[in-house]
């Protein structure tokens, strides 16, 4: 059985190699993205890999939907049961403004077209790489 500095030598040496080979994988997955990105694809795949890219042609977006949050300002426009109407029920950790709802009261413009902007966060692309059979 080799020795423990030896042990640790050779542990050193392939955690080099796993560190450069991440790097050069991060290289190889951003022109990926950047080829998908220019060819407005969202799916590439040849025998035994696949590539979806999201994001890049249509963007993906996130809402902050939290009572306190950008969204609050609807609150003071709304009776109670309008309000009522485009939160959530109630279920832990707290109450949420339903995005779809909220888009419906964009439609009217001003104000709530505007909380709706604010709280809309658009993600970058997202590429996902995976092998397959």
């Amino acid at each position: 059985m080799p020795d423990l500095h030896t042990l640790l030598l050779n542990w050193q040496s392939i955690d080099a190699e796993v560190h450069s080979l991440g790097v050069e994988r991060h290289a190889l997955e951003v022109a990926i993205a950047e080829a998908m990105t220019e060819n407005q694809a969202e799916f590439a795949t040849i025998p035994g890999v696949e590539a979806t890219l999201k994001g890049s042609v249509t963007p993906v977006y996130t809402y902050l939907k939290q009572l306190d949050g950008p969204l609050a300002v609807i609150a003071e426009q709304l009776s109670p049961e309008e309000l009522e109407a485009v939160l959530n029920n109630p279920k832990p950790p707290a109450r949420e403004f339903l995005i779809p709802a909220v888009k419906k009261l964009a439609k009217r413009g001003g104000v709530f077209k505007d909380a709706l902007d604010k709280a809309t966060l658009e993600q970058p692309a997202r590429l996902r790489v995976r092998s397959v059979e």
